[in-house]
């Protein structure tokens, strides 16, 4: 009798774990490894294209690969981490239906937390260490590197940072509701074109009014001089707003209802918001381009309603061609979504220690950020499997 017990809960697991696989959205975690890859060029981009806030870079007088790996970067950023949120919100509701309360918390404390702490007190000084280029005498490492330190969020991890804040935001909101309820998740139709537009609207608004008072001295930036530092800035509108979609998208299961042609609209929004953009750009010289940096000017605004039409066509795009062409998963696929978040964590150093290492390479710069991000890609994902497979590592990264 026992051994038929055993039987019958082997069985039921293993058709749970079934349904679990079944019911998972293949395409979404194939998408947060394209993310990630994207995240890693995104870094290499900065290094060779000599652009300003990254651990290593290498000064490069091209122009062709100066305004390349610049477009490239603007419409990373416009768009890229912006997703990240999105998806980490549409997972938050039905990860604390099934843990609680508490066992969410300390899943987030872990899983977050514990990288930020490893990043902040190790992993970011290394890297630095790194990218100033070993500075001698190997002291200096434990004296003004390992030491110093001035609080979390640093480097990449300032998205785990905030995405820990976010966690902790919605646990004291599922709190303040009435019972403590859970949000029972209903089908309805995805939103209407009218509707996302008027959350772009909104959102450019919001950000643009956020613009209004910032200033940056756009002089190192080259012949992207006006577009650059608009994609750096911290676009927290955007983020919060993702986020709380991403939530939203789990409560009625809009990745469910997300029309088929939706990609096609999109594509078009694309073309046709960014052919406006230009003719607003043949409005603009040398003189009147500083107003794209923010102030009462309606070019600031164009620049912010395309960046946002931007974000969300392209958030929405991505999901409808990686569910239509990538929602499988089979070998590799699994193997890379279960490194992406290593990848996200240990990508800095990795990159960082392989680009000072190919320093003396003397290709042409462009040719060079793609030799070596055929050589990064792999490399991360293999090494971050091999520190998965410490002690405790796994449970954490």
């Amino acid at each position: 009798m026992a051994n038929s017990a055993q039987m019958i809960n082997k069985k039921t697991e293993g058709e749970t774990q079934a349904e679990k696989r079944k019911d998972r959205l293949h395409y979404v975690d194939n998408l947060r490894v394209y993310l990630t890859c994207l995240v890693i060029l995104h870094h290499l981009a900065m290094t060779y294209s000599g652009t300003p806030g990254w651990y290593y870079m290498e000064t490069t007088k091209d122009a062709v690969t100066t305004l390349l790996l610049s477009v490239f970067l603007v419409v990373n950023q416009i768009y890229f981490m912006g997703f990240f949120f999105f998806i980490s919100g549409y997972f938050t509701p039905g990860s604390y239906e099934r843990k609680g309360a508490g066992t969410f918390l300390k899943e987030r404390l872990l899983r977050l937390g514990i990288p930020l702490l490893a990043f902040d007190l190790l992993l970011d000084p290394l890297t630095k260490y790194i990218g100033d280029g070993l500075p001698q005498p190997f002291q200096r490492f434990f004296s003004e590197y390992l030491l110093n330190f001035s609080g979390l969020a640093r480097g990449p991890l300032w998205f785990v940072d905030v995405l820990l804040a976010f966690a902790l935001a919605y646990v004291i909101w599922r709190k303040l509701k009435r019972n403590g309820e859970a949000a029972k998740q209903v089908t309805r139709p995805f939103p209407s074109v009218q509707a996302i537009a008027l959350f772009v609207i909104g959102l450019a608004i919001v950000t643009f009014l956020t613009r209004i008072d910032r200033s940056i001295d756009v002089s190192k930036f080259g012949i992207v001089n006006f577009l650059l530092p608009l994609s750096m800035y911290p676009i927290s509108a955007q983020y919060i707003s993702l986020f709380v979609l991403g939530i939203m998208a789990h409560r009625y299961n809009w990745l469910a209802t997300l029309p088929e042609k939706a990609d096609k609209i999109c594509l078009w929004v694309l073309l046709g918001s960014t052919t406006l953009l230009l003719i607003a750009f043949m409005t603009l010289n040398e003189k009147t381009a500083v107003y794209l940096q923010g102030g009462w000017h309606w070019q600031a605004f164009a620049w912010d309603l395309w960046e946002c039409t931007f974000c969300v066509t392209m958030c929405i795009g991505l999901l409808v061609l990686f569910r239509r062409y990538c929602n499988t998963a089979g070998k590799l696929a699994t193997w890379l979504s279960s490194n992406a978040y290593a990848v996200y964590v240990l990508h800095a150093l990795i990159i960082v220690s392989l680009s000072y290492g190919l320093r003396g390479l003397n290709v042409y710069p462009l040719l060079k950020f793609v030799l070596v991000g055929i050589i990064a890609l792999p490399l991360c994902f293999g090494i971050s499997h091999l520190v998965r497979k410490l002690p405790l590592a796994s449970k954490i990264l």
